[in-house]
Order: C-alpha cells, then structure tokens, then sequence
C-alpha cells in the first residue's frame, strides 16, 4: 500500500536468500532528485510473483507497474500530477535477470513521457547497470528525467527567448 513519505519499497524476498539487495540512502537520493522539477519519485522493487507473466521480462515490469498505480491512485496522499514510479521485478527463477520499467503522472505524460518513452530510455541504458547495480539505476533514470524535463521546459520558451531577442535587435537599429 502507498504510504505518505515513503519512496522506497522493497520486497522481503529481495533481502532474503543469498542474493539480498541494498538501497541504502536512496530514499534521500529520490527526494533530492524530485526536488529539481517538483516531482516525487518513487522506487518499488519486487520479486516475481505467480501473477506476473515470465515470457518477454518488459512485460513484467509494465503489468506489475499499471496494476500499482491503479491501486496507488486511490489514495488521497499520492500527487496526482508530478510523481514518477520506478520498478523492477527480478525474477524468482533467476536473480540475474528482471525487468525495470517507469510510469509517470500526468504532468510527465503531458511532456510526452510515456510508456515508449520510459521504454526507449530504460532500454538504452540497462545494460550498465544491471544486474549488478539497481540503485544506480534507478538513480541514472531520475537523472535523465529531470534532464529531459529541463530540455522540454527549455523547448517551451526558446521561441519567446528568440522573439525577445530579435524584438532587442530591432529596437537598437530604429534607435541607432
């Protein structure tokens, strides 16, 4: 369940057994990164179930993160707008291999982060990461989000930085 001021959860059975994971400090590490463009970021880290499917891991990920936000959006204290969630679902048969997929609400939708998206980018970069390193990960895709967000803010305001600028330049020739 979805528990205001919480932003990192992480399955018993990722600590049991004799491959345990460490998230230490991430916490902190998403409120800070969140911090930059005003989104809470949330990490959710869980070990295969019966109720996932195990052909194609994308698929993993991408059920297991629709079905936890419709559950999550029934409460109150989730943002409606400015949150992302990142998962991963290692797999139970092997815990070399996983899927990690993102979802973002819909202030991120609307910059046109969607599933592709998430998709692209995860896919791009997974490789340096896991399975060795989940938490650097996850700290590599709140990263880019925030980079891609600066570069979409940017995007929105470059043609009224480019008529500023050519409204200076012909003020100063009917001046001169």
């Amino acid at each position: 369940d979805f528990e205001p001021g919480k932003n990192v959860y992480i399955d018993a059975k990722l600590n049991a057994g004799p491959y345990p994971v460490n998230f230490n400090g991430l916490d902190a590490q998403l409120v800070k990164a969140g911090e930059k463009h005003g989104l809470k970021i949330y990490f959710v880290a869980v070990e295969q179930g019966f109720d996932l499917p195990t052909n194609g891991s994308a698929a993993m990920s991408a059920r297991y993160l629709n079905d936890l936000q419709t559950k999550w959006s029934g409460s109150s204290a989730l943002p409606k707008d400015d949150y992302l969630i990142i998962g991963w679902v290692r797999r139970a048969d092997n815990p070399n291999r996983g899927s990690v997929g993102a979802v973002g609400g819909t202030y991120l939708k609307g910059l046109g982060f969607k599933e592709q998206y998430f998709s692209s980018m995860i896919g791009r970069d997974i490789r340096q990461f896991m399975p060795n390193d989940p938490h650097g990960l996850v700290i590599h895709i709140a990263n880019n989000v925030n980079s891609d967000i600066s570069s979409a803010k940017f995007k929105e305001v470059l043609p009224l930085y480019i008529g500023g600028g050519i409204a200076g330049i012909l003020l100063l020739i009917l001046v001169v």
